[in-house]
């Protein structure tokens, strides 16, 4: 990377636009790179987990899109038409500017967070496109046997409950130009299967989406719902069991091969506010416990290592917090999950 301005090299004695005695700078990353012939009739794409705080992405000298926001992530499909193939070298440029930001506080800036090239099908799954919704029965809602009643008034030992899914996917198609059916351009029909798998990998059933017809260049939504035929692990405070979701992407037929597969995870609990009794999950009445946190550590920035962020997220579900607010910024993509996953003492 080159840096416009380094930080450390300018510093303000009365403070940045009131935000911080560090200077925020602007800033150029590029990457060379080479593919394989054989990815030429694949659709490719750039997921950025973050880039803080506006950024410009190039590739090969072409622009191909800008993001405003420092801490959302955002997708960049690379057009076949832009990239090289069959080992022919290729370059992504990223131009960073963090002058404007968004706090008060010093935020860094940069491409704080992971950055990957992703190669799909020319008819795949749309990134971030698969939205799972589970819905508790609440009058269903029961102890297993090995429950016991803690100091905190939750029960140990975990809940169960009847429950049912209700689940969308998005499918994209890359313009007719860079798919093997380029010279066809007609629609594809596909359809997709949801498996819904518990924690000890064990299937607990399969949803099937009917089939679905995909124009090049265009969208279109699956989707499946059903009832879950045995009864399901509820997420809880003390005991937050989570399940997968492994979305398939299959043709027509009904033994065609997967085009795409992508795994979503989710949980079961039931949530109600009362203005008299306050809320409830799993019809157990809950107080609160929460704090703001921001997507940054003193004297770090935003750029902040994955494992402080996993030692972050133990002290948190030690203290039995509940709730964390983001401070209006979404947190990097890995850290939610690995704050639900890990197990209350």
């Amino acid at each position: 990377m080159h840096i416009d301005a380094a930080p450390d090299r300018d510093l303000c004695p009365t403070g940045c636009s009131g935000r911080s005695y560090l200077a925020r700078h602007t800033g150029w990353y590029r990457k060379h790179f080479a593919l394989p012939a054989g990815w030429a009739e694949s659709h490719i794409s750039l997921e950025f987990e973050g880039a803080f705080h506006g950024s410009i992405v190039y590739v090969n000298g072409l622009l191909l899109t800008s993001h405003s926001c420092g801490y959302t992530s955002f997708d960049v499909p690379l057009a076949k038409g832009s990239l090289k193939f069959g080992g022919e070298p290729n370059v992504i440029a990223v131009y960073v500017d963090a002058t404007s930001g968004t706090g008060w506080w010093y935020e860094g800036g940069g491409l704080f967070r992971h950055v990957w090239l992703v190669k799909r099908s020319p008819v795949h799954l749309a990134t971030w496109g698969v939205f799972v919704a589970p819905k508790v029965d609440g009058g269903t809602i029961t102890a297993t046997t090995a429950t016991t009643a803690t100091t905190t008034g939750w029960l140990r030992g975990g809940l169960t409950a009847l429950a049912s899914l209700n689940i969308t996917a998005v499918v994209t198609s890359a313009p007719a130009a860079e798919g093997p059916l380029a010279a066809a351009a007609q629609q594809v029909q596909v359809h997709a299967s949801f498996e819904l798998i518990d924690a000890a990998g064990v299937t607990v059933v399969v949803l099937v989406a009917p089939p679905v017809a995909v124009a090049p260049g265009a969208e279109a939504t699956l989707h499946a719902s059903g009832r879950i035929p045995a009864r399901v692990a509820l997420w809880s405070i003390p005991h937050p069991t989570l399940y997968t979701v492994r979305t398939r992407l299959m043709s027509s037929a009904a033994t065609g091969p997967v085009i795409d597969e992508t795994n979503v995870t989710t949980g079961f609990r039931s949530l109600h506010y009362d203005a008299r009794s306050g809320f409830r999950m799993n019809e157990q009445q809950v107080k609160v416990r929460g704090f703001c946190d921001h997507n940054d550590f003193a004297s770090v920035g935003v750029a902040v290592p994955d494992r402080l962020n996993l030692c972050s997220n133990f002290d948190i579900v030690s203290d039995h917090f509940a709730r964390i607010l983001s401070a209006l910024f979404s947190s990097a993509p890995g850290r939610a999950v690995r704050c639900t996953y890990a197990e209350r003492p």
